[in-house]
């Protein structure tokens, strides 16, 4: 009938204004055009999480509460290839377990809180054996009353990034070490010190 075409479609529009793009509509009791309605609806939204889904970046909704209630292939590929059903209704820094995590530099709850974007630099142990050097923002989710009711938020991976720059910096500092030596020995030999030898390490 008209009014469950009318409910269902309402109950969809709300659980994506939460960020819940998990839930469809139900088309049970439908008939005709109001049953192909819902299944079109169904099928776009399907489409839109299958273009989140394919993207390379972990990304996720989380309520206010800090309650999981969408996360993308990639996102769930960090946490080591879990279902929704080990992931949905999780708290974020139980499962994440970031550097921000229950700080206030958490940017999906500095996003809540002034309805803005932000965005941090911090360390992600999603796993015992994985430590990821991330940036990553949260942007607020407003209900259609322009209430913030979550955050979504996308992370990058920066380790190999992190790692290159650590090495270049230990190399820059060893070879700064070996000149000041090189410098040293040259101005003892200019002031006629000749008892000493270059020590390279």
């Amino acid at each position: 009938s008209l009014s469950t075409l009318n409910e269902q479609t309402r109950h969809l529009i709300k659980a994506g204004e939460l960020g819940k793009l998990g839930v469809r509509a139900e088309a049970g009791g439908l008939r005709g055009v109001y049953s192909e309605l819902i299944s079109g609806i169904n099928a776009t939204v399907e489409r839109l999480v299958s273009f989140l889904d394919k993207l390379p970046l972990p990304c996720f909704c989380v309520d206010a509460e800090r309650n999981i209630i969408y996360m993308n292939a990639a996102g769930k590929s960090v946490l080591g290839e879990l279902g929704d059903e080990a992931v949905i209704g999780q708290k974020c820094f139980h499962l994440l377990k970031t550097g921000d995590c229950d700080t206030d530099r958490c940017a999906c709850g500095r996003a809540m809180d002034d309805g803005g974007t932000h965005s941090s630099l911090t360390q992600c142990n999603p796993r015992e054996d994985v430590m990821m050097d991330i940036s990553y923002s949260g942007t607020v989710l407003l209900d259609a009353a322009g209430k913030p009711v979550g955050a979504f938020a996308v992370l990058q991976d920066l380790s190999e990034i992190k790692q290159t720059s650590r090495l270049a910096e230990k190399r820059a500092a060893y070879q700064n070490r070996e000149v000041d030596k090189v410098v040293a020995y040259m101005e003892d030999m200019a002031q006629g010190v000749l008892d000493e030898s270059l020590q390279v390490d």
